[in-house]
């Protein structure tokens, strides 16, 4: 499995730019690691920050992501036994899939998560007006999800089986998963009325309905109309890594301070909500 999603990815295994990259050492970011995001195991432990160094001396703006720990760790656990490859797989995946996460930083991705909301709304538009009642948004029910790579809510078996669909389909596929998941433990969520219960939820319970959520995400990507979709502003066109060199590094755009944007950006745009 492992080995297919290398060649989906195009994984270069540029072996000489990596010893260079490698040789920079340990970022200074990352010193106070262990007390943030405390990991027993020695060989797991070194594994994690040197992807992470690795990362921050490829491209600097990944210095500054708060959340690049939770993303990273889980493929860590997979590639920790091979570097290159467990480095090559997630700059792959950050520059394809995750550009648009970074345009608010230090704050999450309001673009995208106004996208997500507004294809909820078309979905399952009671879900969303209980969501924005007891205002709790997108940042809560959508954003832990895409910065945890969906590694808090499953077990590894099923883990390995998300991504399998999310290598294999455009990147607004995995938006359109984490709004399936919220469809699908809807009769859960509707009943929880604070922004707590719902990080509680996404962080302690574990779903076992994954190829529902799975064949949802399908029902989704399918059945959205064109002007709710993701593809504004997630790209559809997967660009591997060259072989040969790094020259292609993750440096998203900034955009918009989140003081320079209305409280109208943040709720969908498509519909007019009344409660």
């Amino acid at each position: 499995m492992l080995k297919i999603w290398q060649l989906l990815l195009q994984i270069p295994k540029n072996q000489a730019v990596f010893k260079t990259l490698l040789s920079q050492g340990h970022h200074k970011v990352f010193l106070l690691l262990d007390q943030q995001y405390p990991v027993p195991s020695g060989v797991l432990r070194r594994a994690f920050h040197r992807t992470l160094s690795l990362l921050a001396n490829w491209s600097p703006l990944l210095a500054e992501v708060t959340f690049l720990p939770y993303l990273v760790f889980p493929f860590v656990k997979l590639f920790h036994s091979n570097l290159l490859v467990c480095f090559e797989v997630v700059a792959t995946f950050l520059c394809n899939w995750c550009e648009n996460w970074c345009c608010f930083l230090p704050y999450p991705p309001i673009n995208v998560l106004n996208v997500a909301e507004n294809v909820l709304a078309y979905h399952d538009r009671d879900l969303l007006l209980h969501y924005v009642k007891h205002g709790i948004t997108g940042e809560v029910y959508i954003w832990p999800l895409l910065y945890t790579v969906f590694s808090e809510i499953v077990e590894k078996d099923q883990w390995l089986q998300l991504w399998d669909h999310i290598f294999s389909n455009p990147p607004c596929f995995m938006l359109y998963l984490s709004v399936a998941l919220n469809i699908v433990a809807r009769k859960r969520l509707i009943v929880l009325t604070h922004s707590d219960q719902i990080k509680d939820f996404f962080e302690n319970e574990n779903l076992y309905q994954v190829n529902t959520m799975i064949q949802k995400a399908y029902y989704i990507q399918q059945n959205t109309p064109l002007d709710l979709t993701p593809e504004s502003i997630i790209p559809t066109e997967f660009l591997p890594l060259l072989k040969g060199n790094y020259s292609r590094i993750f440096n998203p755009k900034r955009s918009l301070s989140i003081q320079q944007m209305s409280r109208d950006t943040i709720l969908p745009t498509g519909y007019s909500i009344q409660l």
